[in-house]
């Protein structure tokens, strides 16, 4: 569970959450939409925050679990990608 935090700037900088209680629910909302929707369950999401609005977006994958992941290798690439909320 990793991500990025966007400055006013529009520097980014690496994040993660201090505490990972949150994957017990997004496990538990993984399991609760399979089974409302009758598929297989995703297997990675991405979560975009908006601090200043308190703006949620959620998108799911339900096929390639890495396809938000972020490694050294392509930081700088997942950071133009994943950028904040469009104005």
């Amino acid at each position: 569970m990793s991500g990025f935090a966007y400055l006013e700037n529009g520097e980014h900088e690496p994040y993660a959450p201090r505490d990972f209680s949150i994957l017990k629910l997004l496990v538990d909302l993984r399991n609760a939409m399979a089974t409302d929707d009758k598929v297989d369950p995703w297997r990675s999401a991405l979560l975009r925050v908006a601090r200043d609005s308190s703006e949620i977006e959620a998108e799911f994958e339900y096929d390639k679990a890495s396809r938000w992941a972020v490694t050294p290798g392509n930081s700088e690439q997942r950071a133009a990608e994943l950028s904040p909320f469009k104005k």
